[in-house]
């Protein structure tokens, strides 16, 4: 790593490479946080988000990226084993449009999913 003016600095920056050096033994290393959510396509145009996982997510928003539309919702609560329908229209979406989900964790983290329809 290296500082604005090329010089390198003194401090390497960890790696975050299962089984690298990091600094922390294995027992202090984070565990990945499993995606508490699934993509129903079997209805397209009509998307069903399930909540898989064991704890509700807040602050559940939706957003349409690319040439896509879908109806404007409020951010929602997702409780383990519930879901959102949302209907998003396009010309293609298999091709040209993605849906970005994102949601906090009860601890307040806050997490990004974003797919292809």
């Amino acid at each position: 790593m290296s500082r604005i003016d090329g010089a390198p600095s003194a401090r390497p920056r960890p790696s975050l490479i299962p089984g690298s050096s990091s600094g922390r033994s294995p027992d202090q290393r984070a565990l990945a946080y499993p995606l508490p959510l699934v993509l129903d396509r079997s209805r397209a145009p009509r998307y069903r988000l399930v909540n898989v996982g064991d704890e509700e997510l807040g602050w559940v928003r939706l957003r349409v990226d690319g040439p896509g539309v879908m109806p404007l919702s409020p951010p929602l609560r997702l409780d383990p084993g519930r879901s959102r329908e949302v209907v998003v229209h396009s010309a293609d979406p298999e091709r040209n449009v993605r849906l970005q989900v994102s949601w906090r964790r009860p601890n307040g983290q806050s997490y990004l999913w974003s797919f292809v329809l």
